[in-house]
């Protein structure tokens, strides 16, 4: 496997996400990020979807009193379709 594969890249985007990096695998990373537009957007679109997820995680939805978080099925559908893609990105 290339250190600069795409598969590997977004492995370790997602590593990063979680724990600090190797200099060596944030190099890679960065060297790589250069070169390929899309890992540079899967990059981009996890950066988003944690912080969507760490804003959604302050809301009190389980209070019966409090306001309660839905999503449209719009929204149901664009975010399954999203991980169906991700997923699929990952076998390439």
């Amino acid at each position: 496997m290339s250190i600069f594969s795409c598969k590997h890249v977004a492995k370790a985007i997602n590593k990063s996400l979680d724990e600090p990096l190797s200099l060596k695998e944030k190099l890679s990373i960065q060297m790589h990020l250069v070169m390929c537009q899309n890992c540079r957007y899967f990059k981009k679109q996890m950066l988003f979807l944690r912080r969507a997820t760490r804003r959604f995680s302050t809301l009190n939805t389980y209070q019966s009193d409090g306001p309660q978080a839905r999503l449209s099925t719009n929204s149901k559908r664009r975010l399954k379709n999203l991980l169906h893609q991700l997923g699929n990105s990952e076998d390439s």
